[in-house]
């Protein structure tokens, strides 16, 4: 009779510890569900604002395009005869050149790339503190792994203007010839600390 009842507590003992065992699994199981599902959602959040990065630097390119095309339309038009309408043109297309420099369209691509990369712009000033905006500007196309051409159009600039300044900017981030200015870029983030 006295064994049968430590039996029958131990048997209680083993049955509440193996309910114990299963409620943890089970909260084990919730949780990592609840981090899954976290990781998702925050993976998606990165995807729609890259899809959205994207988007807005398809747009720059897009719009700094019409803008190269209006140039070359008022150079047409300033070549025909009248002085008047040559001088007119003339300011017409400096407002033109100086409409694809605005800065209010560096902010608001710096805000969205801001957004997916984060602290990109502070770390890279902090570990390279005389590094200028536009190599800033250059150093996040890079990121974003654009060619020289699309770099060119979004800045403003000639192709040839870009490949001087990723020189310059190879010779200030201290690189050989070997490195690879746009993986380095890439990777920067990684390096930073």
């Amino acid at each position: 009779s006295r064994q049968r009842i430590n039996i029958k507590r131990k048997n209680e003992l083993l049955l509440k510890n193996q309910q114990i065992y299963d409620a943890r699994e089970a909260l084990t199981v919730v949780e990592l569900e609840n981090a899954k599902l976290k990781e998702e959602e925050l993976n998606q959040k990165i995807a729609f604002k890259n899809k959205e990065l994207t988007s807005y630097t398809l747009n720059f390119m897009q719009k700094n395009e019409l803008m190269e095309e209006l140039k070359e339309a008022i150079k047409e038009i300033k070549k025909s005869p009248g002085n008047d309408v040559g001088k007119k043109l003339g300011a017409l297309n400096k407002m033109v050149t100086n409409s694809m420099q605005i800065d209010k369209d560096w902010q608001d691509f710096k805000r969205h790339f801001e957004e997916v990369h984060t602290d990109f712009f502070t770390r890279l000033k902090s570990k390279f503190p005389d590094i200028t905006s536009n190599e800033l500007k250059l150093c996040a196309l890079l990121k974003l792994n654009m060619n020289l051409k699309e770099a060119a159009s979004i800045m403003g600039i000639s192709p040839e203007s870009v490949k001087t300044a990723r020189y310059r900017l190879r010779k200030k981030l201290q690189l050989s010839k070997e490195d690879n200015l746009v993986e380095y870029i890439i990777n920067l983030e990684k390096e930073i600390v």
